[in-house]
Order: structure tokens, then sequence, then C-alpha cells
């Protein structure tokens, strides 16, 4: 064999050696910077470019096996994947731009606000991973949407609002290991997974119906509930005599219900005026919106339409009790409460708060559709009670954190800058809402409320949405007259003009962030900052429960913080362009440093973006 290829072989002559030689630099050359080109042009296609403020042509995305640019996952010097979680990103993903990326892997964007169908993930046939899960994407999935795609082995898109059926291209995929499709509006029946690779698959809390397939009757049951017409191992047996004795029972059920009703009418009836009587007393005292109507009261208070009536609503707070309160603000009293065994916090409005119930009906379904993982989820609300019924964080408030009320351990220097970063981020993503910026009027540490692993989350979003404009006036203007202290958050230029826009919301973060540096009150603390800053005695400002301030840094925050707080508004600086990328920067370095975020001996969790999705992933499985 080789006697005939021999004759085959030439010496390359120098000339054609030169031609080589300048080809190949030319092909490298051109496929390092394609790999930059390729991922700006991505990274203008997202609503918040400055979350990748170190995305530039200053340096190369990839060093061998490490990633200069944040999100940006290399191996042997090229793009292996995009790990962009938890930061904010709006829009449309644009996997076009990425087809040019030839090693490109996987993919995560988990815990962001993207929204529109599902991305054609196909393009990209040699991914091994597609994380997609809490976000907004919305609609049905084509049937052959992951045809193709032989190394696909782990697809999440939990979270979301996809409809239709499961494609049943997923099931053909010949190496699939972990499939998390929860809390969507799936429909119809499972496709015939018979991968013996599957280890995991979750389809709870969809609309899915007739029998599980064989081949994934040893799943956990968890993995199926919340979808009423499925049946098979690992549930109940789908045969039609049960089916049918189980109809016959509910029959019987039902008419027992029926009758037990109607004894129970006769009873109400029979005390109703004593019970109205007694009941009145206690609301009068206790239920601050006695207007409140006794018919359609109900509380939606997720988004698959579980409702608890206005009278659950009583019993949880035990008929508002102050013992359940936790907080009160311009816009009304909150309280703490388990609907369906899951803690909630409900606020409920000022009385004259009420307006259209339709028009507030509409209000909140527009901000519970406004999700970020920087702002407190609205779970739901009852317009004839005035009342919103939101997600419950176990942290409390920034505000008492940073005065270690309760006699709570100080938060790291670590924390703080990330908490900076986060709410700079949320109160962007609200700015930037269409077809009109949403200002929030309010900011300040006490509407910054913390999770269980401390990620900071903005509330009160959009409240002056829900009341008549002269309402959250009158709010505003409470405000400025009231809590001593609470008036300086507020932008001077509205306390002279009335007018309020984006820049009245930076004026509120400027003096918050000074708050997180300092840890003090907020009466005169710009002018006290800027003098210590003058005169060289900055490090003195800082709060002194922290031992170990990077204090350039510190100082750094201060400037800019300053500069949000100017007085006049045209001197305040562009949150997305000035602010968002040096707070960003800020945060890098903490993350970089981070280790427990509570200062004393008491420990405390680490901070961990991914603890806010449903699911928790762990990189060092990804590279498959």
């Amino acid at each position: 064999m080789g006697a005939h290829a021999a004759p085959c072989l030439r010496a390359p002559t120098p000339a054609l050696l030169l031609v080589l030689l300048i080809t190949s630099s030319c092909v490298f050359g051109v496929s390092a910077e394609s790999e930059s080109e390729i991922l700006l042009k991505f990274k203008k296609s997202l609503g918040k470019e400055t979350a990748m403020s170190n995305w530039n042509y200053l340096t190369s995305p990839c060093t061998g096996d490490k990633g200069n640019w944040v999100g940006v996952i290399c191996f042997n010097g090229s793009v292996w994947g995009l790990q962009l979680e938890n930061m904010g990103l709006v829009g449309i993903i644009d996997v076009d731009s990425l087809v040019s990326l030839p090693y490109l892997r996987t993919l995560s964007f988990m815990n962001n606000a993207f929204n529109g169908p599902m991305p054609n993930v196909k393009k990209l046939g040699a991914l091994k991973s597609v994380f997609l899960s809490n976000n907004q994407f919305y609609g049905e999935i084509s049937d052959d949407a992951f045809a193709g795609m032989g190394s696909l082995k782990k697809v999440y898109l939990a979270n979301n609002r996809f409809s239709g059926k499961i494609p049943s291209s997923l099931a053909a995929l010949p190496r699939l290991l972990e499939l998390r499709l929860e809390k969507n509006r799936f429909e119809g029946q499972i496709p015939d997974f018979r991968q013996e690779s599957l280890q995991e698959m979750n389809v709870s809390d969809n609309e899915l119906e007739g029998p599980i397939p064989k081949g994934l009757s040893k799943m956990a049951s968890s993995s199926f509930s919340g979808n009423q017409n499925l049946c098979g191992q690992p549930l109940d047996s789908c045969n039609s005599s049960k089916m049918q004795s189980g109809l016959l029972i509910a029959l019987v059920v039902m008419g027992i219900g029926l009758i037990l009703a109607a004894v129970g009418v006769v009873f109400m009836i029979h005390h109703r005026s004593t019970q109205k009587s007694r009941l009145g007393r206690k609301a009068s005292l206790k239920n601050p919106n006695k207007s409140a109507s006794s018919h359609g009261n109900q509380v939606e208070h997720d988004s698959r339409k579980n409702r608890s009536t206005k009278r659950e609503i009583e019993s949880a707070t035990d008929f508002f009790a102050e013992s359940r309160k936790i907080g009160e603000g311009g816009y009304g009293p909150v309280y703490k409460c388990y609907l369906d065994h899951t803690p909630v916090a409900v606020k409920v409005l000022r009385s004259d708060a009420a307006q259209g119930r339709s028009q507030f009906q509409q209000e909140v379904e527009v901000l519970s559709s406004i999700r970020h993982p920087n702002m407190v989820l609205l779970l739901g609300a009852c317009p004839e009670y005035g009342c919103l019924v939101y997600e419950y964080l176990a942290n409390g408030s920034l505000d008492d954190r940073l005065f270690q009320r309760g006699n709570t351990p100080v938060i790291s220097w670590r924390l703080r800058f990330r908490i900076a970063a986060e709410i700079a981020t949320g109160l962007h993503f609200l700015h930037q809402t269409k077809p009109e910026p949403l200002v929030h009027r309010d900011l300040k540490p006490g509407n910054i409320l913390l999770d269980h692993n401390y990620v900071s989350k903005i509330s009160d979003v959009g409240l002056a949405r829900l009341v008549p404009p002269s309402v959250a006036d009158n709010v505003t203007q409470y405000l400025m007259t009231s809590t001593a202290g609470t008036f300086c958050y507020i932008d001077p230029e509205y306390q002279q003009t009335g007018m309020l826009g984006i820049k009245s919301d930076v004026y509120s973060l400027g003096i918050m962030l000074l708050q997180l540096i300092t840890s003090k009150p907020p009466m005169g603390l710009t002018h006290h900052v800027a003098q210590s800053i003058e005169k060289g005695t900055f490090n003195e400002m800082l709060d002194p429960a922290i031992p170990d301030w990077p204090v350039e840094e510190a100082l750094s925050l201060a400037k800019i913080a300053l500069q949000c707080a100017e007085l006049r508004r045209k001197d305040r600086p562009d949150l997305g362009q000035v602010v968002l990328p040096e707070l960003e920067r800020l945060r890098a370095l903490a993350e970089e440093n981070m280790h427990p975020i509570i200062q004393s001996g008491r420990s405390g969790p680490t901070p961990n973006h991914s603890h806010t999705s449903v699911v928790h992933v762990s990189w060092e499985t990804h590279r498959l």
C-alpha cells in the first residue's frame, strides 16, 4: 500500500510553503478575531450590555481553559460555553449570532427575563446542554425543535410559559440524561421516552394527561405531580374499572357534600344575625379596609389560578392582628401569613386607594407579568379587597440588616457590593419597561428585601399604578412629612417641581449606596461623605463593624453614589451607561473574594445566585 502511495507525495516547493504559511496565519488570525466579534455581536442583541462590561476588544474571550470575559467558559483556547445567569437579561436570544462558534457546547441563560418563543437551538447542533429555566419564554415548541442534536444530554426549560405538546424530538435524543420541564403549560400525552441513559425527568405542574410511558415508570412520582389527568406507574393505574369506581365514589361524596351544605346553610341562616354582629365588630377594629366587598373577593396567588377567598386571608392573618404585622408604609400595612402552607406577605392598600375593579385587575396582571430576579414576586391580588399577595423573604429588609435590628449579624462588604449591583440591576430593568419606564417613587433600604441567600429584591414595584394618581402623590407627600429621614430618599427636584422621572430613582439609589458603606442614617449623609473625601478622612466614614474594607473600592462606590445624589437631575449619571458598569466591576471583585457573607462568628449562607432558581446546576457537571 505504501509503495502505491509514495509516488503521489511531492516535496512542497519553497513558494508553496510560503503560501501555506501565510494562509494558515490568516486562518488562525480570522478564527481568533471572529470569536470576539461573534460574542460582541451577541452582546448587542441583549437588553443589558452593561452586565458584560468586560466583553471588549482589550482582551480575547479565552486564554487556554481560562475565560477572560464574564460568563464565558473556555476549553483549549476556544469558547466552549456561555453561563449568563442572574444578570437581568431581557429580550430574545439571538441564536444566529452564535452559530459560527464551532466549539460551543453548553448554554445557560437561567434566571433572567428573556421572552419570546423557544430559541432555535437546533441550529447549534453540537450542544451538550441547554439551560433556559426561570425566564419568560412562551408558546408552543415545534415537534422537531431538538431533531438531530445527537450530543444533547441536559435540557432545562422549567418555570417558563411554554404550552402545547412536549416535542417528540426530545424522546429521540440518544444521549439524554436530564430533562426539566416543570411549571409550564404543556398539555397532551408524554412522548414515549425509552432512553436507558435518562437519569432525571420532571414534568410536574403542567396540564398533561393520559398514561405515563413505561420507560418512565421508575421515575419518582413527584416528577409527575400537578398533572390531574396523568395515570400509570409511578402514579395510579389507568384501568377503566378503577376510573369508573373513582367516578362513582366522587358522585357519592358530592351527594353527601350537597346534603351537608344544605344543613350548613340552614344553620348559618339561623345564626346569621348574631354572627354578623360579632364579626362586624371584630372586622371594624382590625380590618384596615372596611369598604371591602363581600362578593367575588378571591385572591389569585400564583400563575396556576389557585385561589384563596377573602375569608381565608382573614383567617390566615387572624383578622389582620397586630402580631401578624411585619411592616407598614405609605400604601398600607403588611402582614405575614400562610396560604396553602406557603409563607406569603399580604399588603393591604389604603382605603382611599380604591379605584375601578377592572382597572385594578388589569394593572395587577401587568405587574404580575414583570418578573426579574431582583424584584419581589407579586403572586396575586384581590381587587375587591384591595390587597396584594407577595412572596415572603426570610431575611427581612436591607434597612433592618444594616442597622442590625433584632440583633442580626453584620453583613460583609462583599455582600454589600453585590447588593448594590443587584439593586441597580433591578432598577435598570424597571426603567427599560415599555411603552414607558416604571418609576419606583419610593426606593429606600426598607423596600429592599433579602431572601434566604441574601439575594436582594426590590419591593413595592409599580404600586403607584394600582392607585389613583392623587393617592400616589399623597403617598409621596406623606413620605416627605412622616417618619424622620424618609424624605431624604426623595428627589429634591420632585420636592420643588412635583415632576418625577427615572433620575428620581437614581437619586434614591445614591443615598442607599452611601448607606451600604457607612450604615448611617440618610440625614445629611451626602454632605458628611463628601466632606470626608475632601479632608482625606473617608475611611472614618466606613462602617466600623467591618474590619477589612477595601478602602479604594469603597471610595469608588462613594463617588458614584455622590454623583447619583446630585441635587439637580441633569447632573446625575445615566444608570445603565455609567452607574451599572462600575457596580458590576465591584460585584465581580466581591465575588472573587466571596467567603462568609456574615461578619460575626455566626455563620450565614454563602451567596449563590443559582439558589434563586428552581434547580441548582453545578457547572462542574456541564462539561460532559
